[in-house]
């Protein structure tokens, strides 16, 4: 265990004299919220590659299949999904481009604590 000199607890004191820079302003609601769904926005844009790849990959995996005809209908779910999906995001993404007062709805009272 270390102990403090008379020359420690000066320079101790000393520090704890010295003005501490202002703190930065904490954040709104509403900062954090569009901080969050521009992260968000910007995560599903660079993941369309991905999911186009991955649904070409597994329709010709399936072409190959004797069961081919069982992977129809999931796939064209999924093409469905991603389409939807893009074009929430679009959207969302053209609000925070505009800079719109509220991006999203209220929520109605009770679904989630303030």
């Amino acid at each position: 265990m270390k102990r403090f000199r008379k020359d420690d607890r000066a320079l101790v004191e000393m520090r704890s004299d010295q003005e501490l820079p202002e703190a930065a302003p904490v954040p709104g609601r509403d900062e954090v919220q569009r901080a969050v769904l521009k992260a968000l926005v910007d995560t599903e844009q660079r993941s369309v590659l991905a999911n186009m790849s991955c649904w070409i990959v597994t329709a010709v995996a399936a072409i190959f299949l004797p069961t081919a005809i069982y992977f129809v209908f999931p796939l064209i779910f999924r093409l469905v999904a991603m389409v939807g999906t893009r074009t929430t995001f679009a959207r969302l993404r053209a609000a925070l481009e505009d800079d719109r007062p509220k991006v999203l709805p209220e929520p109605r009272r009770g679904e989630y604590p303030p």
